[in-house]
């Protein structure tokens, strides 16, 4: 019988912490265009597509979708997740479903595995910070998969022998490395005294190795070495652009049959599959596929499984010796995060990266002191600072429930501990947190420390500061500076890393009294959803007096908001002023403590904004003074819009009445080097901009748009080559989704036609318009026998034209 061959093929899916550490939410990062963020971006071109799949038939329809996790081995980072969750939720659990669906199949082994809580480099970090990441890894996992590990990844494979022998400690079975990291083997005997093998060539990745990490014959854990070149093949040769080409190359990867089980494992980023190679889940889809659709008969078949089932089936026989401070992405070890090695990403030329240095050597000496400090102002307080430290994944996990917190204090403080005590313990934990944040491994990575990685680095460093403060014995942001000095990014516009810290750091930081200028701001403009930036700052507005009003753009309203920092338990209550004057100026006073509401009242009555605009300098000398220019940045764009909505609706009527006077005057124009060729086109995009507007205000409202009129508007910017085809494209496309939303409890025959005739005129029209999501829909609405067995004979045809219309192939069906 031929030896059995086995196929993992592992997805290392992660992404830094991108949240600003002050706000809790992601800063805009135009980079990302036309997506907000990289999150954004990412999860849109790789990870909520691995969940859906698509399977092409012979005519390019769908014919099948397939969740790629349910046969990937994969990791996704804890940070990552935890975004997922709030930001994709169903992508969040089509991820979870995989793992045990997976677990189903391999004998009770699912495929997910742990990660390094934060993606910190394991060697570089001190004994403590690594059991912590490892310990926080582990929670996450039994959190959100509702079991414990089997394995653990770290970091860029980054390992230490101190590293391994903590996974160990902590339950971990295994992890994977690269072929690089080994050395040198040996057969596994009880004294472990036989004569080191040493490697000339890479060893075989086609058996798991042990390697002890102590003296006792208990004090082991089991590695994966993946396969090098087939890996390095899928994620930069291009490997992915064909399915069979990949089947092909990982069938002579078994290579000839030694009379011994045979496993091909791979591990790449997961970003491969969809983001750095579009379409790249499709191919591990069509694989996967013809993987499961092995005829039963055939004499030796490649198996998918996962590390689990199969280090459970077949234990190590080879005893392994690591490199130590070794990983997959420098092979230099773990040089890359912390100096000028020569490894990078590309960069300008004459670049390099001297200043990962002074970066490590600033931090590393921030993190000793933000130690010192927790432990000489927590100590007399917390029975066991780190185990305290460890245990505080409970309440990160726990969204900082108030409860939960409290349960966790209860527990870990001793003695008798005041309001004020208590308070200052999650504070210096806050600070520890921000303090493992900072050794995020994607700040050394790539190839300028004013990029945006470093910089995130930096502002965690900034926020732990900022924590702890108040009780360091010496200047904090001057010690960093004074090393962040002696780096040299290589964009010229920051001659030194201090320069970084002044311009994408500092200005970063979200001010308590700027949140409560958020909070009046967001009243005063009725926008609701402005606040809905804010998730590590819980705001409630009391107002103590009424707005009053003389015209709909001129407001007065005086009040209290109450912050509460949900991380930290803290409130604060600051006064508030905000004046809405002609024309939707805005000025907003704020300050921590009551006064001069009175006095405003007072002016109001007496001359309306214009008084109360004529004397805010008086009103309260101490307060600040806030514009829309000094908001928040992603909440500003939303201020800001507000603000200027009435501007941009008075220009859209006038518009659009010019566009019906001229339009045939305006046609004579229509050549590049015509006078009034800029004018046609400002024209043409305002009116789509309008009718945009109206369409998505119907939207809102549930109301139905006739598809006469969708299609009037398709034509004309399509014939007029309007600048808008994006913005109508996603219009159309959300609407397109709506109206599937519907379906479960509308008039069915009616909708599903109206589904159809707008589904074809969007591919006839619109073909850059994404269908992704109205295709997810369809298929989760066809799956369901709650709703497909409950259609009649005409509504199941009419309901399968829907499908065919979106792209479904006879195969679906």
């Amino acid at each position: 019988m031929p030896s059995p061959r086995y196929l993992i093929i592992h997805g290392h899916f992660y992404q830094p912490p991108r949240e600003n550490p002050w706000s809790g939410s992601i800063d805009p990062q135009p980079s990302a265009a036309p997506f907000p963020d990289w999150n954004c971006r990412i999860n849109r071109e790789c990870y909520a597509p691995n969940t859906r799949a698509r399977l092409l038939d012979n005519n390019g329809a769908i014919a099948k979708i397939i969740n790629n996790y349910e046969y990937l081995s994969f990791n996704v980072g804890p940070t990552l997740l935890q975004w997922l969750k709030q930001a994709d939720p169903a992508t969040y659990q089509l991820i979870l479903a995989a793992d045990q669906r997976a677990s189903d199949r391999h004998r009770g082994h699912g495929s997910a595995i742990a990660q390094v809580y934060n993606h910190i480099i394991m060697p570089l970090a001190t004994s403590s910070d690594k059991l912590t990441q490892a310990f926080w890894g582990r929670a996450h996992f039994l959190k959100t998969f509702g079991r414990q590990p089997e394995g653990m990844w770290l970091a860029e494979t980054a390992a230490d022998l101190e590293s391994l022998g903590i996974l160990a400690q902590l339950g971990l079975k295994f992890t994977i490395l690269a072929q690089n990291q080994v050395d040198a083997l040996r057969p596994l005997a009880q004294n472990r005294q036989g004569p080191w093998q040493e490697l000339t060539a890479s060893p075989d990745p086609r058996q798991p190795y042990r390697i002890f990490w102590g003296r006792g014959p208990k004090d082991f854990l089991d590695i994966f070495l993946y396969d090098g070149p087939v890996s390095r093949a899928v994620a930069f040769e291009n490997l992915l652009r064909d399915g069979g080409a990949l089947k092909g190359r990982l069938e002579q990867a078994f290579g000839a049959d030694r009379g011994l089980p045979r496993l091909v494992n791979l591990a790449t980023d997961g970003e491969s599959y969809g983001h750095h190679f579009h379409f790249g889940d499709m191919t591990l889809a069509w694989l996967f596929n013809a993987l499961e659709s092995q005829p039963p008969d055939l004499a030796n078949p490649i198996k998918t499984t996962n590390y689990g089932e199969y280090l459970a089936l077949y234990p190590p026989q080879m005893e392994a010796r690591l490199v130590e401070n070794s990983s997959w992405s420098c092979c230099h070890g773990v040089e890359r995060w912390r100096a000028d090695c020569g490894c990078h990403t590309g960069g300008e030329p004459g670049w390099n990266q001297k200043w990962r240095t002074p970066l490590r050597d600033a931090l590393n000496w921030l993190r000793d002191e933000l130690r010192n400090i927790y432990e000489t102002e927590g100590g007399p307080w917390l029975k066991d600072p780190w185990r305290a430290r460890n245990d505080y994944i409970e309440v990160i996990l726990a969204n900082f429930d108030e409860k939960v917190r409290a349960d966790f204090l209860d527990r870990h403080l001793a003695g008798s501990p005041s309001a004020q005590d208590r308070q200052k313990v999650v504070q210096l934990l806050e600070s520890q947190r921000m303090g493992l944040y900072m050794f995020t491994s994607c700040g050394w990575f790539f190839d300028d420390l004013a990029a945006l990685e470093p910089a995130q680095n930096l502002q965690y460093a900034a926020r732990a500061i900022e924590l702890a403060e108040s009780w360091a014995r010496t200047d904090l942001t001057a010690g960093v500076l004074s090393r962040l000095r002696q780096a040299r990014p290589n964009d010229p516009h920051y001659p030194t890393g201090e320069d970084v810290w002044r311009e994408l750091v500092s200005p970063a930081r979200l001010q308590p009294g700027q949140a409560a200028a958020h909070l009046a701001a967001a009243q005063i403009l009725g926008v609701p959803q402005a606040l809905s930036e804010f998730i590590l700052l819980k705001q409630t507005l009391r107002v103590e007096v009424s707005e009053v009003a003389t015209t709909d753009q001129t407001r007065l309203l005086i009040g209290q908001g109450t912050l509460e920092e949900i991380r930290l338990g803290q409130p604060e209550t600051w006064w508030i002023l905000a004046l809405l004057s002609a024309g939707r100026v805005l000025d907003i006073l704020v300050d921590d403590t009551p006064g001069s509401q009175n006095l405003a009242q007072r002016l109001w009555e007496q001359g309306g904004a214009a008084k109360v605009k004529e004397n805010l300098a008086d009103l309260r000398p101490g307060a600040r003074h806030f514009t829309p220019d000094d908001l928040w940045p992603s909440v500003r764009q939303i201020i800001m819009s507000e603000q200027v909505r009435d501007f941009f609706d008075d220009i859209k009527n006038h518009a659009r009445r010019a566009f019906a006077n001229y339009r045939e005057l305006l046609r004579r124009y229509r050549r590049p080097d015509s006078p009034g060729a800029w004018m046609d086109r400002f024209i043409f995009r305002v009116m789509a901009e309008a009718d945009l507007d109206n369409f998505t205000q119907i939207m809102a409202e549930g109301g139905a748009i006739e598809l006469t009129q969708l299609k009037e508007l398709i034509e004309r910017e399509s014939a007029e080559e309007s600048e808008n085809t994006q913005l109508i494209q996603k219009a159309v496309s959300n609407y397109l989704l709506k109206l599937l939303d519907l379906l479960p409890n509308s008039p069915r025959p009616t909708l599903m036609a109206e589904l159809v005739s707008l589904t074809e005129l969007i591919k006839k029209s619109l073909p850059g318009a994404d269908l992704w999501a109205s295709q997810n829909r369809w298929h989760l609405l066809w799956n369901d026998p709650k709703y497909s067995q409950t259609l009649s004979t005409s509504e199941l045809s009419l309901f399968l034209k829907v499908g065919q219309a979106l792209g479904f192939g006879l195969g679906v069906f």
